[in-house]
């Protein structure tokens, strides 16, 4: 149970139980303990119960129409920007100029980005209840980073299929992401063939990188070296592709995993970059698993000693010395070199855990909490959407009711960012179709 959700005590409304108090969460809020006034106490869904509304807030100053000059010149753009707001999400291409209210958060990124090139690793948790923005965050993090002159790459893991206690498919997710400004993860290896051969040479990156030098790089070296499936016996049947390493698929396969990706970071840093950003959301879905819970601890782990520099990692089986796992079939080191340059960011729905504060000292408590947007903020949001909107539909004549419009979205701040980006297009629209309606009966809702 999550005792320190920002839930806790939120009134609720359920259609069988009426009224209620949120009193506990489970499984990163999905499951709420509700206490309601029959006397009742139960777990159920979150999204079986409502929140109720607060109290009307006063907005700070009236809602301003856009003034020619501040119009985006780009319709097309504008259109685009609109049409991802109606499903509650912001463009990867245009997350820079779409994020609010996170001066203080992009500071300690800063710092990490520093400490990356300086000491040559970085770790960094980003901690926020659903809905506070993290994936956003993230995004923002790998367009800035990817700008900047690193190599990034995210992965959004689960508890069922991309998993921690799967390493080889969060590594696979990691490669399909990967980005640089001179391509993605074939870019990055081909280029680096380019380069005098690895020393000491690694055990997956070295054979592929000569294949790629040679021109010899087909589908199946890109599918193998990339965390695709291939067994052994489908890599035998393609002449010299026998003595490749299998990349293995068991969960104490971490060391493995880690092994490649500090010798990408190493690669990055070859190739002229700063060095490698590893971005992983949703990662308190590790604390849902039951039977390998500890092998999932066990990789995330690994990833943030990794940033760390441990020298006994360079070492086979060295990690055993710190807790941590090694694959009986085919042990490597968690690192290839010292510096790894790594930096690793993991966004976490914060969880009443033991081993979740263990990851935390483990990372120095060096801990971003992602608290809500202020009033302002939401304000600054609700007044560029209006410019993206009258670009978009220059027509749409929003001279009325953009006051009232903003107070009924304030009021359900609690629904998040998502919520208030889909209602506040979704007015607009009535506003632009139905010029002639009364506002508030269209806009009169919940």
């Amino acid at each position: 149970m999550n005792v320190s959700s920002d839930l806790i005590g939120k009134r609720v409304s359920h259609p069988v139980f009426g009224e209620g108090v949120v009193e506990g969460v489970r499984w990163s809020n999905s499951y709420l303990q509700v206490r309601f006034s029959r006397r009742v106490t139960i777990w159920l869904p979150s999204s079986h119960v409502e929140f109720r509304r607060k109290e009307d807030r006063p907005v700070p100053k009236r809602v301003r129409l856009p003034e020619p000059k501040r119009l985006v010149g780009d319709r097309i753009k504008a259109r685009r920007m609109i049409e991802a707001f109606r499903h509650g999400i912001v463009p990867h291409r245009d997350i820079e100029d779409f994020t609010f209210g996170r001066d203080e958060e992009l500071g300690e990124v800063e710092r990490c980005f520093e400490e990356l090139e300086g000491r040559g690793g970085s770790a960094l948790i980003v901690e926020g209840a659903y809905g506070a923005g993290k994936t956003h965050f993230l995004d923002y993090i790998y367009e800035l980073a990817t700008k900047r002159g690193y190599l990034v790459a995210k992965a959004e893991l689960d508890g069922w299929e991309v998993t921690p206690a799967k390493p080889w498919r969060v590594y696979r997710e990691l490669t399909k992401s990967m980005r640089f400004e001179g391509g993605g993860f074939r870019e990055l290896l081909t280029e680096a063939s380019r380069l005098e051969p690895l020393d000491p040479p690694h055990t997956f990156l070295t054979p592929a990188l000569r294949k790629i030098r040679k021109g010899k790089a087909d589908p199946l070296l890109w599918e193998w070296i990339a965390g695709e499936r291939n067994p052994r016996f489908y890599l035998n049947e393609y002449g010299s592709y026998w003595r490749l390493p299998v990349l293995l698929t068991h969960s104490t396969a971490s060391d493995i995993y880690s092994y490649i990706l500090s010798g990408i970071g190493y690669l990055a840093r070859r190739i002229g970059l700063k060095g490698f950003v590893v971005l992983l959301d949703e990662a308190e879905t590790v604390f849902w698993l039951w039977r390998d819970q500890e092998k999932g601890l066990g990789f995330l782990k690994g990833l943030i000693y990794l940033t760390l520099n441990y020298p006994r990692l360079t070492e086979k089986g060295g990690g055993r010395d710190l807790g941590l796992y090694h694959s009986g079939v085919r042990t490597t080191p968690y690192l290839y070199k010292i510096p790894s340059y790594v930096f690793l960011m993991a966004a976490f729905t914060p969880v009443w855990s033991f081993a979740y504060r263990q990851i935390k000292d483990l990372a120095a408590n060096r801990v971003i909490p992602l608290s809500g947007l202020t009033l302002e903020n939401y304000y600054q949001m609700f007044e560029s959407l209006i410019v993206l909107y009258q670009s978009a539909y220059p027509e749409a004549r929003l001279n009325h009711g953009l006051d009232y419009v903003f107070q009924l979205l304030i009021n359900r701040e609690d629904e998040g960012v998502r919520f208030f980006l889909k209602a506040s297009v979704e007015a607009l629209d009535l506003i632009r179709h139905h010029p002639q309606e009364n506002l508030l009966n269209m806009l009169r809702y919940g």
